[in-house]
C-alpha cells in the first residue's frame, strides 16, 4: 500500500496550464499527507490525564524528543496509560513510514516547476530526518528551505530544537531569537523558547514572560512552562 501516491490527473492534451495545476495539487495534497503523518498522534480522550497531553502537546508542536522523555511520566499515570502505549505504537508506525514519505518529498523536488513548494518540501524532508534523530541530516535540510525562503520561522524553531539536544545551546537561543525576529507573536515560536528557557538555558523570569503571553491565546502551553518552572 502507498501511503503517499499522488493522485493521477487526466488532463487535456497539449495544456501548460492543466498540467501545472496538476502539479500544484498533487503537491498540496502531498503536503497535507505528510504534516498530517509527521504531527499525527493518537487522539486525546476527555479522561486523559495531564501527564499525557503534556506529551502529545510537545508532539504536535513538533519536539518528538521532549514528547519522549516525559513519556515515563504518562506511563506511570494511571488515566495516561493506554493513550501513552498507543503513542509509542504511532510514533513507530511513523518511523517506519519514514522512507516511503521521504521517497514522494524527492520526487516531488525533482519534477516541480512551482518554485514556491520547494522550500516546504525541504523542510519536511528536515521533519524527516527529526524523526530518524539524525541531527545533521536535518540541520542540512532546514538550512536549505531558508535558503530557498528565509522568513520561514518555523524553520528556525527546528533549527533551534536540534542544536537544543545536541547540547549547542548558545546556537539554539540564536534560532529561537531569529524565528522570534520574524514572528515575534507566534504561539509555538514562543511556547518552544519558554520550554527552552525552563528545561536547558534556565532563566526563570525570562521563561515566566512567555508563559504570561500565552496564557490567553494557548493557556495549556502557559501552564506547561509554569509547571516546569515548578518542577512539576
Amino acid at each position: 500500500m502507498k501511503v503517499f501516491a499522488i493522485p493521477h490527473f487526466e488532463l487535456p492534451k497539449n495544456s501548460v496550464f492543466w498540467w501545472r495545476l496538476s502539479i500544484f495539487f498533487g503537491a498540496a495534497i502531498l503536503f497535507a499527507l505528510v504534516v498530517h503523518w509527521i504531527r499525527q498522534a493518537p487522539p486525546t480522550a476527555a479522561s486523559t490525564g495531564w501527564a499525557y497531553q503534556q506529551v502529545e502537546m510537545l508532539d504536535q508542536a513538533g519536539d518528538l524528543y521532549h514528547a519522549l522523555e516525559l513519556l515515563p511520566n504518562a506511563l506511570a499515570e494511571a488515566s495516561s496509560k493506554q493513550a501513552a502505549e498507543d503513542f509509542l505504537k504511532a510514533v513507530e508506525t511513523r518511523k517506519k513510514q519514514a522512507p516511503s514519505a521521504s521517497t514522494q518529498i524527492v520526487s516531488q523536488l525533482q519534477t516541480t516547476e512551482l518554485k514556491f513548494i520547494i522550500p516546504r518540501l525541504l523542510f519536511n524532508k528536515g521533519v524527516i530526518a527529526d524523526l530518524m534523530q539524525d541531527n545533521l541530516d536535518a540541520i542540512r535540510w532546514y538550512k536549505a528551505a531558508l535558503e530557498k525562503k528565509p522568513g520561514m520561522s518555523i524553520a528556525y524553531v527546528r533549527l533551534a530544537l536540534v542544536h537544543e539536544r545536541m547540547g549547542e545551546l548558545e546556537k539554539a537561543e540564536g534560532y529561537f531569537l531569529k524565528a522570534l525576529s520574524i514572528q515575534s507573536r507566534a504561539p509555538l515560536t514562543r511556547f518552544h523558547y519558554g520550554m527552552f528557557l525552563t528545561r536547558s538555558v534556565v532563566r526563570p523570569q525570562d521563561a515566566l514572560k512567555e508563559a504570561q503571553f500565552l496564557e490567553k491565546v494557548r493557556p495549556a502551553y502557559s501552564r506547561m512552562i509554569i509547571e516546569q518552572l515548578k518542577g512539576e
